[in-house]
C-alpha cells in the first residue's frame, strides 16, 4: 500500500512538471504579434529530393517554425538557439528576410569562408500567410557551385 502511494505522489510531480515546462515552451513562442515574434505549427505532406519523392523523413510529421519579424528570422528552431549551435560559422552566413503583403520569404545562406565567395548551402523558406502554406528548400553545393543535393518540404500550417 506505501509504494502504491509513493507511486502516485512521484507519478503526480512528474506530471506535473511536464505540463509545466510545455506551457513554458508555447509561451516563450506563441507571444502576441505585438512583438512579431510568432511559433507555427505546419503539417508537411510532401517531401521531395533532388525533385523526386523522398524516403519519408518528414511527410505526415509537424514541423515548427519560428517567425521572428523584428530580428528577420524564420527557421525550424529560433534565431538565438541557431546563433548558438552555429557560433564557429556566424561570419560566414547571410540573411535575407522580407514580408510582403501575405507572403513571408527568408533565405540563410552558409558560405566556405568568412570573405561569402562560394555557397556550402541554401535554404529557403516562403510561407503563404493567405493559403496557410509553407515551402521549404535547401540547397547544397559543391566546391565548382553546382548544387548536387537538394531537399524539398510542402507544408500546411495552423496560425
Amino acid at each position: 500500500m506505501l509504494k502504491k502511494k509513493y507511486f502516485f505522489i512521484l507519478f503526480f510531480i512528474i506530471s506535473c512538471s511536464t505540463i509545466n515546462l510545455t506551457e513554458k515552451s508555447d509561451k516563450q513562442y506563441n507571444t502576441p504579434n505585438d512583438n512579431k515574434l510568432s511559433f507555427i505549427k505546419c503539417n508537411i505532406f510532401k517531401e521531395l529530393e533532388n525533385n523526386k519523392n523522398a524516403k519519408i523523413k518528414f511527410k505526415g510529421k509537424r514541423l515548427d517554425i519560428f517567425v521572428n519579424e523584428n530580428e528577420e528570422w524564420v527557421g525550424d528552431i529560433s534565431k538565438k538557439d541557431w546563433m548558438i549551435e552555429n557560433n564557429e560559422i556566424i561570419e560566414n552566413i547571410k540573411t535575407n528576410f522580407r514580408k510582403k503583403k501575405k507572403l513571408i520569404n527568408f533565405t540563410l545562406e552558409k558560405f566556405h569562408t568568412k570573405d561569402k565567395t562560394k555557397l556550402e548551402s541554401k535554404d529557403e523558406l516562403v510561407i503563404n500567410l493567405q493559403t496557410k502554406s509553407l515551402f521549404f528548400n535547401k540547397l547544397y553545393y559543391n566546391f565548382n557551385q553546382e548544387i548536387f543535393f537538394e531537399s524539398t518540404l510542402y507544408g500546411k500550417c495552423n496560425f
